[in-house]
């Protein structure tokens, strides 16, 4: 499958070709396989859990997180006030890092 043009723009910054390669086997995955994977990540990351503080923006903790090396979609994910991270460890040491803008 050739990216589209949006794909191109798209997928690099969201993804690591690393992620792409051994998460779908492409580096042009389809929105819905992506989907997919985000969705069934979301689920099994629920034991590693943080809840945001309803007073800070999520933009804020991604720009923590993401200054700590983390990526979105591969190392956590961000929906409705919750942060789940892909290991326990991310997730203590985020939980550091933030401090009162997160609690468990």
């Amino acid at each position: 499958m050739q990216p589209s043009q949006k794909q191109s723009k798209i997928i690099p910054d969201l993804y690591s070709e690393e992620y792409l390669q051994e998460s779908f086997g492409s580096l042009t995955p389809s929105i819905e396989e992506r989907t997919l994977r985000t969705f069934n990540s979301w689920v099994a990351w629920r034991n590693t859990e943080l809840a945001i503080s309803p007073n800070v923006p999520p933009w804020k903790i991604r720009k923590v997180v993401n200054q700590r090396g983390l990526r979105y979609f591969e190392d956590y994910i961000i929906s409705n006030n919750r942060i789940r991270f892909r290991d326990k460890s991310q997730a203590g040491l985020m939980l550091l890092v933030l401090g009162e803008k997160v609690s468990c």
